[in-house]
């Protein structure tokens, strides 16, 4: 399952320091702190439900640690990934077949904690979630869109989604291509960029505790993979768009909208991979890209000076039916200097 190529798509939040330095053999000056960052990491699902982790240190996936088992007995129909605990990692919410959701707080590296798999919602039986912090209130939300096009506002309250508040229609007639949760508008919460059939995309700013009207910001946008992630440092998110030639295509989101002075330039070429996991993988100030190929590799692509690097392998046999990229290790770790990946 690549979560990143459905519609349903979720958004991993990209937590990086401002300011960060870089040192050839990540040894600093002399009266110069190192610079660290909290990195991305993967949790990947067996199909026998095993949850397995894959902590990212020193530039690759191959350490002594590397698949340690942090679960077991998983076989969801949904995993939502979102900061639902506060404890400076994220966690897992996972549906059940009967529309019940249920939390896994994730601490001290595994699943296996006293109060992992509790209840915290029911009747959860819609086509679409999407995870994000809508209320302000410390920790993630749901959105949940019906098979009519409701759009329906679950907040996280007090350790449960059937609160009061629970259910609150925030959009309507919502029946789109793809959906794209984003930092669109800076205003504090996440916005909704939604691709119509004919290729144009809508924002829907989130505001005043719904959404407003949608207006055009692109146009043309038929391709088969889109990425969010802010690859231009200019306080908004921007796409990524995969071509089904393999070029890989960014969109900045300037002024308002995708279609303005340099829009669509070629950032990659020959991706045409199974997976691909937009993370904090390097440190550098934006997020980078690692993808699977069809045997099962995984290569880093370091973006830097506003393109992608050359890939460097860091994994090898990943082959899972899910792939979870998260804050799994809470350790700082010093950035790598992006040119140690070009070939």
């Amino acid at each position: 399952m690549n979560h990143c190529t459905t519609k349903r798509l979720v958004l991993f939040l990209v937590v990086l320091l401002p300011g960060l330095t870089f040192f050839s053999n990540n040894t600093p000056p002399a009266n110069q702190d190192i610079i660290a960052y909290n990195a991305h990491d993967l949790i990947v699902r067996t199909k026998y439900g095993e949850m397995l982790l894959f902590p990212f240190r020193n530039g690759t996936f191959d350490l002594p640690d590397a698949g340690k088992r942090v679960g077991h007995g998983w076989y969801g129909t949904n995993y939502l990934v979102g900061n639902w605990t506060g404890n400076n990692t994220h966690d897992l919410i996972i549906r059940q077949s009967n529309g019940n959701l249920e939390l896994f707080p994730y601490d001290d590296e595994t699943f296996y904690l006293p109060k992992s798999g509790k209840k915290v919602a029911e009747g959860f039986n819609y086509t679409d979630y999407f995870v994000g912090n809508w209320t302000n209130n410390g920790t993630d939300d749901l959105l949940a869109r019906t098979l009519g096009g409701r759009m329906l506002l679950f907040p996280f309250e007090n350790g449960t989604f059937n609160g009061p508040s629970a259910g609150k229609q925030v959009g309507e007639g919502w029946n789109f291509t793809h959906y794209f949760v984003g930092n669109w508008t800076g205003n504090g919460t996440p916005d909704m960029i939604i691709r119509k059939a004919n290729g144009d995309l809508y924002l829907y700013p989130f505001k005043k505790e719904t959404f407003a009207s949608g207006r055009r910001v692109g146009k043309g946008f038929n391709y088969p993979h889109y990425f969010v992630g802010n690859w231009t440092d200019n306080g908004t998110d921007d796409l990524l768009a995969r071509a089904s030639d393999g070029r890989m295509l960014l969109f900045p989101f300037k002024n308002g909208t995708f279609n303005g002075p340099g829009t669509g330039k070629q950032v990659g070429g020959g991706w045409d991979f199974t997976h691909y996991f937009v993370g904090n993988w390097t440190g550098n100030g934006t997020p980078d890209m690692i993808i699977r190929q069809a045997n099962g590799d995984l290569y880093l692509y370091a973006f830097d000076k506003e393109t992608f690097a050359s890939g460097k392998k860091v994994g090898e046999g990943f082959n899972y039916t899910h792939y979870f990229v998260g804050q799994w290790t809470d350790e700082l770790r010093p950035a790598m200097p992006v040119f140690e990946f070009n070939d």
